[in-house]
């Protein structure tokens, strides 16, 4: 619609599931603002094109004319510009076509960042799916909560080609923790279909464009230092389909660039800054010595979201963590057993025994108690929690489903 008239769509002949969506499509009016853009970027991807913008524009945010399609063709061989424009020529206000030579998929993105009008942002890959009110759900969610900048929902696995959500068993969960910002250190915490507010990247900038595979995840830890987000409670939002050609899975590239953002993310100074944006205050050793400790408890367990709800643990990356914990504060009782644990679960039995000796925690004596009596009961060792008022990593995964 341009002013007051409204723009007739010829009926459509064709074939397949643009077909039936054009049908309740006959009048298409443009007085409501557009809410969500939708990033599609694509190289190569013909084989799941068509099942993108299907899953696209069948959402309820699409079909109320407040979310639009941002595809960036990125110097792809294949025929995906000839699709994008079958759709666009039915939905011309609402889908915006970037034709470009090859280049990274976090190009890509900013590229459509830039000529995105949506308030709200995600991306959309074009080998997952969504519920089909998913956009719909979150955008209503950051709606209602204006002091979160990102929201998300845990998505079903899927392991075939263009299946749809409503075709997914649902017998595959990944789940992701509700947010809380040290955990960015441990693992990726947004899931496959983020949603977030255009606004933030006149502060934190856009994607990392030094980074092929783990992009996402550095905005991760960058959004964690200065926002909030927040998970969608209930049922999954949408499909993440698990296949060898996915960026995470062919070569080693995501492994390579995920380990050089631990090395940045992971110091005492970035872990800090994380505590403080949770509202902690680090004035002294003390405090500082506490949330590193606190760190260190949540390394030794926590729920990747590709482990489908069974724990993970790093020993090394906890270990390090109490050791710096107990450099700022030797009197941090918590941070000593916990260290301890470390050593037993490292093999180094005698000198974990000789740190508990020096403790005076009740459970650090009963730990030592165990270790005397029973050294291969290591099972019954107990973690002294750090002390600060927030929720553990069993509580963020779990709770709300």
């Amino acid at each position: 619609m341009v002013g007051n008239k409204l723009r007739f769509l010829c009926p459509y002949t064709g074939k397949g599931r643009l077909a039936r969506l054009l049908q309740p499509l006959a009048i298409v009016g443009s007085v409501h603002p557009m809410k969500v853009s939708a990033l599609v970027s694509t190289y190569k991807s013909e084989r799941f094109f068509r099942g993108c913008l299907d899953d696209l524009t069948g959402q309820t945010l699409f079909r109320s004319h407040s979310l639009e399609v941002v595809v960036v063709v990125s110097g792809s061989p294949e025929n995906e510009e000839g699709i994008a424009r079958e759709y666009q020529s039915h939905f011309p206000d609402q889908i915006t076509i970037l034709v470009t030579e090859r280049e990274p998929m976090y190009v890509a993105w900013n590229r459509a960042i830039e000529v995105a009008k949506g308030e709200y942002l995600t991306n959309a890959n074009t080998d997952d799916r969504h519920r089909g009110d998913a956009l719909e759900v979150i955008a209503s969610f950051l709606d209602k909560h204006q002091g979160v900048q990102l929201a998300y929902g845990n998505c079903y696995v899927s392991k075939v080609e263009n299946e749809t959500f409503e075709m997914n068993p649902k017998t595959q969960t990944y789940l992701y923790p509700r947010f809380f910002a040290p955990n960015a250190a441990l693992c990726y915490q947004f899931g496959p279909q983020p949603m977030w507010r255009k606004m933030i990247h006149r502060e934190m900038g856009v994607f990392s464009v030094a980074l092929r595979a783990a992009g996402d995840y550095d905005f991760n830890l960058r959004f964690a230092a200065r926002f909030k987000a927040q998970r969608i409670d209930g049922p999954p939002t949408g499909t993440y389909l698990a296949h060898a050609g996915a960026i995470s899975f062919k070569d080693d590239t995501i492994g390579n660039e995920t380990e050089r953002l631990y090395a940045q993310f992971r110091s005492p100074e970035s872990i800090e800054a994380f505590y403080k944006a949770e509202g902690l205050k680090l004035d002294s050793r003390q405090q500082r010595s506490q949330a590193l400790a606190d760190f260190g408890v949540r390394a030794i367990q926590y729920y990747p979201p590709w482990f489908e709800g069974r724990p993970h643990s790093d020993i090394h990356l906890a270990h390090q963590f109490f050791t710096m914990a107990l450099g700022l504060d030797p009197a941090n009782e918590s941070a000593a057993n916990n260290l301890a644990l470390c050593e037993v679960l490292l093999g180094n039995t005698e000198r974990a025994m000789q740190v508990l000796a020096g403790l005076s925690e009740r459970q650090a004596k009963e730990n030592l108690i165990i270790l005397k009596n029973n050294p291969d009961q290591i099972g019954n060792l107990s973690i002294i929690p750090s002390g600060l008022p927030f929720p553990s990593q069993h509580s963020l995964t779990f709770e709300g489903l």
